[in-house]
């Protein structure tokens, strides 16, 4: 999936724009803690640092989320396409079977979609 056989451009600048706009959410929080920066700061490895960081949760959040996919698919006996057709589907509805399926489920759904509310309003 990250190196597909037949490398398409398109592929990957729509990868590096998710990066620069998922950097871009917390631009102000950026220049509000840079203020407090000493004079001389490395600014180019606290860069880096964020770079990586936001990548690093990024490849956590994908890994979990095909996780529940997979569990989804495995338990319905079908395939991972016809789990998610697209769309907000993925957050909707199968999100809602993942979460119907953890203990104290209910809490879970209420702070994943209470953090997507909040999302919308940042």
């Amino acid at each position: 999936l990250l190196w597909p056989s037949s490398p398409r451009r398109d592929y990957y600048w729509t990868m590096l724009s998710a990066i620069v706009h998922r950097l871009g959410l917390g631009l102000g929080g950026y220049t509000t803690l840079a203020s407090y920066n000493r004079f001389h700061n490395n600014v180019l490895r606290d860069a880096i640092v964020v770079i990586l960081i936001d990548f690093v949760m990024m490849l956590f959040c994908a890994m979990t989320i095909f996780g529940f996919i997979g569990y989804i698919a495995s338990v319905n006996g079908v395939s991972i396409h016809e789990v998610v057709g697209g769309g907000p589907g993925l957050v909707y509805v199968v999100m809602v079977m993942v979460f119907s399926q953890l203990p104290s489920g209910s809490s879970w759904a209420a702070l994943f979609f209470l953090t997507l509310v909040l999302l919308t309003y940042g």
